[in-house]
């Protein structure tokens, strides 16, 4: 015997308790939505609204709370269609409608009813009594909305519940346009051996949703799949002297920033929300001038006699409980800033960083030394047999600045090389480089000079 729905029933946000978002870093985030909702006792068709509009379907998992031994899905009818005018008209095929028409002939506009029989992008093509007309009206009127097209989003369940008193029950979902990163600012001192940290928590929602009262966890890692999780116990982890929105916890191979407050997050907002602060975090600013890939030119035969190179400056910061951080930093941009003799703050470079874990370095790039000038020369080359060469480079570098300056000189020689002579002590980092710290002082300059011999019998 066939068993009779005992209704249909509709959920919307006024019935929400409680709601969550954690977002990660590839425009997805998983979203819990609690309700509290009284259904009768046997088979029930319940429409799910306020949710978001682009849901990914295979995602989505419904539960009681309260009973979960006492509701039971049997069916979720995926007719993820809510009004948009492409629908709408796919829905009016050979459909009869009203269509208010521009007649050029007599200057006016004139109401007409036809059938619908195409619907593209540019045009709509129609049938009015014998004509078949291809053009895009000024109007249509649709004599009424379908059933199966919603004007929000909405998922329908068919259930069976068992427990007819007030329930809170969870839906559960990932969500694509949702996404964060980290967007850092620096503050170094005067000698630049220490800066302050601050991170803000970078939130977008496209997700076509309003999520007003919930809280925000953020996930930092690449994730794959995204799983459906409670809380797990981790290390904690939150820093600085001002009050931070997020406290860190790791997560098996991610981390997870949980907001210890509600916040709303409007569609098609970006919300930014302190992540972390540090403060006299100890820092390193590091000179380096890095050649070019010498040997690969030499084999495509564009190599420079000489060259002016750009001396860049670099902020390397050691992310060590002991020089002020050691807790993982999320990906994101860097700003640094520094403040002059005024006291105010000045943009002096930006950079991006990938993830970086406790005990790693993170390396931010700023910009060319306007003060420190090199010139690369080849003073010499020899092509002893056919895959064999001997070169002799010539490295400058004039320092213009009022103090003494270390330049880190990284030569990138590649292939099958040996260092047959040097000025100064070159010391072999890997297969393909070498490195010498260079000290030129104040108002001078110094030369790097050392004889390379390249490729294999």
């Amino acid at each position: 015997m066939k068993q009779q729905t005992q209704g249909i029933y509709e959920s919307t946000f006024q019935q929400q308790t409680a709601m969550e978002v954690t977002v990660y870093n590839n425009n997805r985030g998983l979203v819990k939505d609690q309700r509290q909702i009284k259904l009768p006792k046997g088979l029930i068709e319940l429409r799910f609204m306020d949710i978001a509009a682009n849901i990914e379907v295979s995602s989505i998992h419904l539960h009681s709370i309260t009973t979960p031994d006492k509701l039971s899905i049997l069916e979720q009818n995926c007719e993820y269609e809510y009004i948009e005018p492409d629908k709408l008209l796919a829905k009016y095929i050979g459909k009869e409608v009203s269509i208010y028409r521009r007649n050029h002939l007599k200057d006016q506009v004139e109401l007409m009813t036809a059938t619908i029989l195409y619907s593209g992008q540019d045009n709509i093509i129609y049938q009015s009594g014998d004509e078949i007309i291809m053009s895009l009206p000024s109007q249509i009127i649709f004599p009424k909305v379908s059933e199966t097209i919603k004007t929000k989003p909405t998922i329908t369940w068919l259930i069976y519940n068992d427990n007819p008193s007030l329930q809170t029950i969870e839906t559960v979902y990932i969500a694509r346009g949702l996404n964060w990163n980290a967007d850092y600012r620096i503050v170094l001192n005067q000698e630049d051996s220490k800066a302050d940290i601050f991170a803000w928590a970078d939130i977008e929602n496209g997700s076509r949703l309003d999520y007003s009262g919930t809280t925000i966890k953020l996930v930092a890692g690449d994730v794959n799949h995204l799983p459906y999780y409670d809380d797990t116990a981790g290390a904690e982890y939150s820093l600085g002297h001002k009050p931070i929105s997020f406290k860190g916890k790791s997560f098996a191979d991610n981390h997870i920033y949980s907001m210890d407050r509600h916040t709303t997050l409007k569609n098609g907002q970006t919300k930014q929300i302190g992540l972390l602060q540090a403060n006299d975090v100890k820092i390193k600013k590091e000179y380096r001038l890095s050649s070019p890939e010498l040997t690969d030119q030499i084999a495509y035969g564009s190599i420079l006699a000489r060259s002016s190179d750009d001396v860049t400056i670099y902020l390397t910061i050691d992310n060590k409980k002991s020089h002020g951080l050691g807790i993982p930093l999320p990906e994101g941009n860097v700003h640094v800033f520094k403040r002059d003799n005024n006291d105010s703050l000045q943009f002096i470079g930006a950079d991006t960083i990938g993830h970086i874990p406790e005990n790693e370095t993170a390396s931010i790039k700023l910009g060319a030394a306007f003060d420190i000038r090199a010139t690369r020369t080849q003073k010499d080359f020899q092509q002893i047999s056919q895959n064999i060469h001997e070169i002799t480079y010539e490295i400058n570098i004039r320092n213009h600045k009022k103090e003494d300056v270390t330049v880190r000189i990284l030569e990138n020689i590649a292939s099958n090389w040996i260092i047959l002579e040097s000025s100064h002590k070159l010391k072999r980092i890997d297969s393909r480089w070498v490195e010498c710290p260079f000290h030129v002082k104040s108002g001078k300059e110094m030369t790097l000079t050392y004889k390379v011999r390249t490729g294999e019998e």
